[in-house]
């Protein structure tokens, strides 16, 4: 009989807090992740922003976060939170129990700024990451969490 294996955490990186007991009292509280940004560009038609300060150090190796979206390094970090909130414990060599886990996920969209910013450096310097389509796609972020 193969073992299984539940994940019942809870992880959260958000506009209105970080881990999932500050994000859970701030929606209690009713407290919005959203703020006014009169700085706005021009092109932007909204003055509401909703953004993470969130340093991904440490969190992946320096070339590793380099080479993926940053939507990614908010999902990972979410995803450990859960992970330890579960008492799921995975030792690197263990790659019987590796195996038999794996990663569901929704997701509305794939890393668009990552690719746009390839984009922009293939235009200026000639030269984009060789990831950029696979950053760009859905299924990376489950890929990413599940390789991680």
């Amino acid at each position: 009989m193969k073992r299984r294996v539940v994940i019942t955490g809870i992880g959260a990186v958000s506009p209105n807090g970080r881990g999932a007991t500050v994000f859970g009292d701030a929606c209690i509280k009713g407290i919005s992740g959203l703020k006014r940004y009169d700085g706005a560009p021009n092109k932007l038609q909204t003055s509401a922003v909703a953004s993470i300060d969130f340093d991904p150090t440490g969190l992946m190796e320096a070339a590793e976060l380099r080479r993926v979206p940053r939507m990614v390094h908010l999902a990972l970090a979410a995803s450990r939170e859960a992970m330890n909130q579960a008492g799921v414990v995975i030792a690197d060599d263990d790659q019987p129990l590796q195996r038999s886990i794996g990663v569901m996920l929704g997701t509305g969209g794939g890393g668009l700024a990552f690719v746009e910013e390839q984009y922009k450096q293939l235009f200026q310097q000639g030269t984009a990451s060789l990831y950029s389509i696979t950053s760009g796609t859905h299924g990376n972020l489950s890929s990413e969490l599940s390789i991680a």
